[in-house]
């Protein structure tokens, strides 16, 4: 495998994660869209994986928090 190889994997990642998957604060589709984009990907190099599921709320704010 060719370090341009590589590069070019990793700019496909990132691109994912980050312009295909933009909002992955914690309890948002986005984030369980990269949580299992991230497990994916790791046991597809043979890892083994686990995404425990747990409760979360996202934070929403209605306004400016300094008046």
């Amino acid at each position: 495998m060719t370090s341009d190889h590589l590069l070019n994997k990793a700019a496909a990642y990132l691109h994912r994660l980050c312009l295909e998957i933009p909002s992955r604060r914690v309890g948002t589709d986005g984030n369980r869209a990269a949580t299992d984009f991230f497990a994916g990907l790791m046991s597809s190099f043979g890892f083994q994986t686990e995404c425990p599921a747990f409760d979360c709320i996202d934070w929403t704010q209605a306004g400016p928090i300094w008046r």
